[in-house]
């Protein structure tokens, strides 16, 4: 099926230059988007979208095209580019763009959640919000809008440059060593940043600047290798194979799955498998750090600092004495098994977009159905830290509320 691409140039630029040159640089433009389409029409979930494109002045060196998440629809896509538009990079550009409109779904996620955080409600890309930045007047900014900006531009990114690179002609990335603390430089930095606010503080706006450039210029230097670190093991005959070597093997079936993978991938999940990653054996999150900031933004400080790593020698060492005492020390009591039984059904009939909370629904299941004599007493203090809506991370948190029930859940049903 041809996919129905429609390209316009914007009223100042027809002023500017010629017909005959735009003629001819939105024939390249089409001819283009019909190449890469094709190469990326199997990663788009039902009827093939149609696509409008605005050719626009380039205002930046730097910037030659976009997605415009927010504009566009499952029906329809809608991007700008730049003119002049370097012929070289053309490809690479609109592959580049592609990708994010097949990730449609959680790029206008993101937004519904940044429109709740005040500020940038009109602004898709990182340049309108930097630009935002410069004639708005306003000083400072939220600091959880901050944090959950750094680790969407590495995911949003990441899965972009992935796409651009195992199905374009761009090769090459660095090793997961290097790319692994470079970003455990990165996001320690951010956390650190924002764990220095107190609740309702801003950060001002040179500070934000400084981050969003610096995790923009990260992102395209090393995040598509942290996102295939995450999933190569879920796709047979990736798991020893670095990003380095895949791109010079000619695998595609491989490499649609993994990016089919990667979009299935929404933010919170992300989250999550970057709370797993090790490289010999050091995580990548400090989560001792990631719970202080989430005290911050829950209107204080974090009481409990070490729990995660309590929680993962408890679980590791099959201590359940230690488990339920380790959950008993943040909640006030334990609830009674009739309580459990009829939170459990009205969470069970919870609708639930985001697959990480489905994992956890399911995990929370398992531990009920394990309810015996033997794991009585984890299975009660692990559900009642679960439906308790007010545990260490607020459930309600944007993306970060349930990481700590997964891994309470996950952490019980490890327990025979």
């Amino acid at each position: 099926m041809k996919p129905n691409i429609h390209i316009t140039a914007d009223a100042e630029l027809k002023k500017q230059v010629s017909i005959g040159e735009l003629e001819k640089t939105m024939s390249l433009i089409l001819a283009s988007f019909k190449e890469q389409f094709i190469k990326t029409n199997v990663l788009f979930e039902g009827d093939l979208p149609s696509i409008e494109v605005v050719l626009n002045k380039k205002t930046s060196a730097l910037r030659q095209g976009c997605f415009l998440p927010r504009l566009s629809s499952h029906k329809i896509l809608k991007f700008q580019l730049f003119y002049p538009i370097d012929k070289n990079e053309m490809d690479a550009v609109i592959l580049h763009e592609l990708m994010h409109g097949a990730d449609l779904s959680n790029l206008k996620e993101k937004l519904g959640t940044f429109d709740r955080s005040k500020e940038f409600y009109l602004c898709s890309t990182l340049e309108d919000q930097l630009k935002y930045i410069e004639n708005s007047g306003i000083q400072n900014f939220s600091i959880q809008w901050v944090f959950l900006h750094f680790l969407s531009t590495f995911r949003d990114e990441g899965i972009a440059i992935l796409g651009e690179k195992l199905l374009g002609k761009k090769t090459g990335a660095i090793s997961f060593e290097k790319a692994f603390f470079n970003f455990q430089k990165d996001i320690n930095q951010v956390t650190q940043l924002c764990c220095g606010m107190k609740f309702h503080n801003r950060i001002n706006s040179k500070q934000v600047r400084t981050i969003f450039e610096d995790t923009a210029i990260n992102a395209y230097q090393y995040a598509e290798v942290i996102i295939y670190e995450l999933l190569k093991g879920s796709i047979a005959g990736l798991e020893k194979m670095s990003l380095h070597d895949l791109l010079a093997n000619n695998v595609l079936k491989e490499k649609l799955q993994l990016l089919k993978s990667a979009l299935q991938l929404d933010l919170a999940e992300y989250i999550r498998e970057l709370m797993k990653l090790k490289h010999k054996n050091t995580p990548l999150i400090n989560s001792e750090l990631l719970l202080s900031y989430c005290g911050v933004i829950q209107g204080g400080s974090s009481e409990h600092p070490a729990f995660f790593r309590q929680l993962y020698l408890v679980s590791h060492n099959n201590d359940k004495t230690g488990f339920t005492e380790l959950i008993r020390s943040v909640c006030d009591r334990k609830m009674q098994p009739g309580e459990i039984k009829e939170k459990l059904d009205l969470f069970n009939q919870t609708s639930f977009s985001n697959d990480l909370k489905s994992e956890v629904r399911k995990l929370a299941n398992e531990v009920f159905a394990k309810r015996n004599n033997n794991n009585k007493e984890v299975s009660d203090w692990a559900l009642t830290y679960l439906l308790n809506k007010e545990d260490l991370i607020y459930d309600q948190l944007d993306y970060l509320g349930l990481q700590d029930d997964w891994m309470v859940m996950e952490a019980a049903s490890s327990f025979e």
